[in-house]
């Protein structure tokens, strides 16, 4: 769990104004994912106040749990990218979409 949690950590520090809104709770899941992923960085580092029964329940269910943690907040940030998307994409609306086939041994010709 240490490597990966602790990368993620890092990399949330590049960008902390972005996450800042996810801990403002709009999004009660996203905030609660993103504080758990915290819980999980502070017992990796021996910084849990939890008791040792609870941190190693967590030790347990940890390999279990960061998926969905991180499908969560890749769920909050698809909506926040579409939601700005959606002011963007009435300009490409209309737009013709050409369909790529692939041919083997040839050219690739729609």
């Amino acid at each position: 769990m240490g490597l990966w949690i602790g990368g993620f950590v890092r990399a949330m520090a590049l960008r902390s104004g972005a996450w800042k809104l996810v801990r403002q709770g709009f999004d009660r899941e996203a905030a609660a994912s993103l504080a758990m992923i915290g819980a999980l960085h502070d017992l990796d580092f021996g910084r849990s106040a939890m008791d040792e029964a609870a941190m190693a329940e967590m030790e347990r269910i940890a390999p279990d749990l960061i998926p969905s943690l991180v499908q969560t907040l890749k769920l909050w940030s698809a909506w926040r990218r579409g939601a700005a998307a959606d002011t963007a994409s009435a300009a490409v609306r209309g737009c013709k979409v050409i369909p790529f086939r692939h041919r083997a041994g040839g050219a690739d010709k729609p």
